[in-house]
């Protein structure tokens, strides 16, 4: 399940060390073409992702996978595949925790956009006064999705752009979703340099009711999808896998 931003592409990493045999499927957000309306709700969201799916596997058991917000999204849909009378034999969650409830809640489109530039220029140790024109925000924030290693790098200014408004979105839809409770196996796989102060496993503990395994990666929350920690992701999951 792709991380808040919509692209699945971080977990090619994962494939140098899984089986051959073993496929792993990137489910993308819809939109990133930048035609392709939004989801306006989770469920919705939700519902195009089973049938994806489907669409390869028509029955589980499956297993999903997902990091940070990809890990949520992750669980959001085991809990509905789950509901659906399908089984979720294996849910994996990469460094990935609900929101903290004393944050939980509705998020303006506006407010996601200030808090990202005001992250972006702490980060890069430029003044963090939100500019007085939302253009010219939502244009230092293309400018700065274009800096650091993630995929966005690669992407062009305009498709950058999409790529913020299916962040943007994504986060409006997960910020005050309450989840349900995934029954059976989880895997989370966590990060253990510059640790968050989010990063807390018995945030899962309303959330889960089946086992809970943990695992831990020399690696930071940002980089635990580059090629080093991903091949010990890899490792670990082919363990499991073959359980």
């Amino acid at each position: 399940m792709h991380p808040v931003g919509g692209l699945g592409w971080c977990y090619s990493t994962l494939l140098p060390t899984l089986d051959p045999d073993q496929p792993l499927y990137g489910l993308q957000n819809r939109g990133l073409d930048g035609s392709t309306p939004l989801s306006a709700s989770l469920p919705e969201l939700l519902t195009g992702y089973a049938e994806q799916i489907r669409a390869v596997q028509p029955t589980g058991p499956y297993r999903l996978l997902g990091y940070s917000m990809g890990g949520v999204l992750a669980h959001a849909l085991a809990v509905e595949l789950q509901q659906q009378g399908e089984s979720v034999e294996l849910l994996v969650l990469l460094d990935s925790y609900p929101v903290e409830v004393g944050i939980k809640g509705e998020l303006s489109k506006e407010q996601v956009l200030t808090d990202m530039f005001q992250a972006y220029a702490r980060m890069h140790g430029d003044p963090d006064d939100v500019p007085d024109d939302p253009a010219e925000t939502r244009a230092r924030v293309v400018a700065y999705m274009g800096r650091g290693n993630s995929e966005s790098r690669l992407l062009d200014d305009e498709r950058r752009g999409t790529v913020l408004d299916v962040l943007i979105n994504n986060v409006t839809l997960v910020h005050p979703v309450e989840l349900g409770v995934f029954k059976e196996d989880v895997l989370l796989v966590a990060a253990t340099e510059n640790v968050r102060s989010w990063a807390d496993p018995r945030a899962w503990e309303p959330f889960t009711a089946g086992g809970f395994e943990r695992c831990e990666v020399a690696a930071t929350h940002e980089g635990l999808l580059a090629p080093e920690p991903a091949a010990e992701i890899g490792r670990i999951l082919s363990k499991r896998l073959v359980k």
